[in-house]
């Protein structure tokens, strides 16, 4: 039998090999076959894709909750202060700050005096012991906010200057002034612990933000308190009138008729009307004495007496308990603008010094003018002088007294505590200051 070889069989009957493993072909043709690694290759690209949009929308959200948080602060404040319902403005200030920036500490620093910025409002416990302190707006990153009306990112040197100040390792810093119709009342410090992230372009933009309201908020309470002392002083002016006009000259006529009526008696009876009249007298002088003070103590609310006074309330909170102060001889008259700094700045530091080391719960101060020499006195009942823990702090006061013709003394009074002595000659513009009887006691 012949085979017919040329006969090809079914394609169908022809066993066939099995296909080898492959990638198979897709849509659009062999030019989009993918081998694995092609297919691994395009998974993570998508997931990398995804990845960053996914970062993208955290971070917008991140930003979106930090503008939320900054908004939320400064409204809630504006509406607080302007409502009168903050007893200490500066802390609140401080406060609301820290808690939006979500900052381990606030510093509020005024810089209203020439020469010195004022540690007025503080959050968070590093912060603490700075209250009420004062310095030179030079070098300082407060300073330079003031000075220049720019916000800023601090770092170098002057972070690690200000971690010391603290004493604490400070990561990021942030310092923004306090703005407001081309004036620059202060400035605003927020910082963060080292272990915390660092702030970031948006805080100082938010930061800076809120500074301003808090500016334009205090202006309006400033023209607010203004406006109250022009009514007050209206209101004294009307008092004073009509105690001179109405009381005094009835109880003087009483105390005529009192007199008149002495001499028709027995003389035990004179002798008690006389007491009477002389009880109306005194009176009337203290009358007198009232009506001095309405009309002196309001249309001059930066005077010295003022300006101590209003230091005295700054510290209560930090003393627990208020100073008394006592005024002698004629401090009215004070002419010399940078003696009278030099007065407050000192009171500042003593009171700080007392508050900080002292530990006392009484302290007086005595401000006397006699013969041109001006006198601060500022004892306390503490645990004494010790060993001083910042020597800056004496050297400047030194350093005031001496460049008025002056001294500073440290001693400790027999009952204890500190007794710090500050004197400086008065520099009249014309004349020699006189000395005076009159004091006055408060506290």
């Amino acid at each position: 039998m012949t085979a017919r070889i040329n006969d090809p069989a079914p394609f169908s009957s022809i066993p066939q090999a099995p296909a080898a493993p492959g990638p198979h072909p897709t849509v659009g043709g062999p030019d989009f076959v993918l081998t694995g690694q092609g297919r691994m290759r395009a998974v993570l690209r998508a997931l990398t894709l995804t990845t960053g949009a996914a970062i993208a929308n955290a971070r917008r959200l991140a930003e979106s909750e930090q503008r939320r948080r900054w908004l939320a602060a400064s409204g809630e404040l504006t509406s607080v202060l302007l409502s009168g319902g903050a007893a200490r403005p500066a802390t609140m200030i401080a406060q609301h700050a820290a808690d939006a920036a979500d900052a381990d500490f606030a510093v509020l620093w005024d810089g209203h005096e020439a020469g010195q910025a004022i540690v007025t409002g503080v959050s968070g416990a590093l912060a603490a012991g700075l209250l009420n302190q004062t310095a030179p707006p030079t070098d300082s990153p407060a300073g330079q906010a003031i000075r220049t009306g720019q916000p800023s990112l601090v770092t170098g040197d002057r972070r690690e200057a200000a971690g010391v100040a603290l004493g604490a390792d400070i990561g990021s810093l942030i310092v923004v002034p306090l703005a407001a119709g081309g004036r620059i009342r202060g400035a605003l410090e927020l910082g963060r612990l080292a272990t915390g992230p660092e702030f970031t372009g948006i805080d100082l933009d938010m930061a800076a933000s809120f500074a301003s309201h808090a500016a334009v908020a205090l202006e309006l309470i400033e023209a607010r308190a203004d406006q109250i002392i022009l009514a007050r002083v209206e209101d004294h002016d009307r008092i004073a009138a009509e105690l001179h006009d109405h009381v005094i000259q009835e109880l003087f006529a009483l105390g005529m008729r009192f007199q008149g009526h002495a001499g028709r008696g027995d003389l035990v009876t004179a002798q008690q009307i006389n007491g009477y009249a002389g009880s109306l007298d005194e009176i009337i002088r203290k009358i007198r004495t009232s009506i001095f003070g309405l009309r002196r103590s309001q249309p001059m609310p930066s005077g010295l007496h003022t300006q101590l006074l209003e230091i005295v309330d700054q510290h209560t909170p930090q003393l627990g308990f208020s100073a008394a102060i006592r005024f002698a001889g004629p401090l009215e008259r004070t002419a010399d603008a940078a003696l009278t700094q030099d007065i407050l700045a000192v009171t500042r530091e003593a009171l700080s010094n007392c508050a900080r080391h002292a530990h006392a719960s009484t302290v007086s101060i005595s401000l006397a003018l006699e013969d041109g020499l001006i006198t601060l006195d500022v004892t306390d009942n503490g645990r004494g002088l010790g060993i001083p823990t910042r020597s800056s702090g004496l050297a400047n006061m030194r350093h005031r007294a001496e460049r008025n013709g002056g001294t500073l003394q440290l001693t400790t009074p027999r009952s204890g505590g500190t007794q710090l002595t500050w004197t400086g000659l008065q520099r009249w513009e014309s004349g020699r200051a006189r000395a005076s009887g009159g004091s006055v006691n408060l506290g």
